[in-house]
């Protein structure tokens, strides 16, 4: 009887967007959800945009504290994201959905790992990268995104042969 063969290939869509929606729940829960007690306590709540952003420029020492939180947030994001797919090639959000980040050189290094999750640095210019990721894939014929290609890295998924 033959044995099954197992081929890697690129990750299915769907599976890296909901592993991304997993992670990004974790991140909430996890990073983000101890700050919201330090946001609520320093903005109002039930703002509307536009009063958010006049309250904001009316109390620099609020807004200052406010981006410094969102930056801790990013950074602690990105530690997460690295060093999990550097040590594991996997985020929680990845294992459970079975993909995995691999080089397309030789082993997965730790910049390829903070290059491929940049995105998370939530200040300019990384911040675009939120637009331009997902764009760049619709049009690699790969299906990879730029900080992907200027990485070296990519996803992938294994699949059985019969």
């Amino acid at each position: 009887m033959p044995k099954n063969k197992i081929i890697e290939g690129p990750a299915f869509l769907w599976k890296r967007i909901a592993a991304l929606i997993t992670d990004l729940l974790i991140i909430n829960l996890v990073i983000a959800f101890p700050f919201q007690g330090i946001l609520e306590k320093i903005i109002p709540t039930g703002l509307s945009m536009s009063d958010l952003s006049d309250y904001l420029s009316s109390n620099p020492k609020v807004a200052s504290l406010a981006s410094s939180i969102i930056i801790i947030i990013g950074i602690l994001a990105m530690i997460y994201f690295s060093i999990m797919e550097y040590k594991t090639k996997q985020t929680i959000g990845k294992k459970l959905f079975g993909i995995f980040v691999v080089s397309d050189t030789k082993k997965l290094k730790l910049w390829q790992c903070f290059v491929r999750n940049l995105h998370w640095f939530l200040f300019a210019p990384f911040i675009l990268l939120w637009i331009i990721d997902p764009i760049y894939m619709l049009f690699n014929k790969e299906s990879k995104r730029l900080t992907e290609v200027l990485s070296k890295t990519k996803v992938i998924q294994q699949f059985k042969v019969v």
